[in-house]
């Protein structure tokens, strides 16, 4: 990442995991046991850089996308955003793939 705080990939690790604006339709699920959310509509996501600042991305036109935070093998959270299938199902599935 060049500056540290954003890939713009489907995998981005972060310092903390993602937050969702309580106005937001989200529906709570989990992958493979993790805490999950998924947006079936555009929406805004912020998170926590590595330095500790605050990072938000507007709503913009995307497929659904579904959320989640895992840990790497040295125990570092990376967050995960799948955008594209169109059913929760069809996302958790392919999330389930991610080693």
């Amino acid at each position: 990442m060049p500056d540290g705080s954003r890939r713009q990939s489907t995998a981005a690790r972060s310092a903390s995991g993602p937050r969702t604006g309580s106005r937001q339709a989200v529906t709570p699920t989990d992958v493979d046991g993790k805490e999950a959310v998924w947006f079936a509509a555009p929406h805004l996501i912020e998170w926590t850089d590595r330095a500790g600042g605050t990072v938000s991305s507007a709503p913009r036109v995307a497929g659904p996308t579904l959320v989640w935070v895992d840990r790497d093998q040295s125990g570092r959270e990376i967050t995960y955003r799948l955008e594209g299938p169109g059913t929760l199902d069809a996302a958790r599935a392919i999330a389930e793939s991610v080693p």
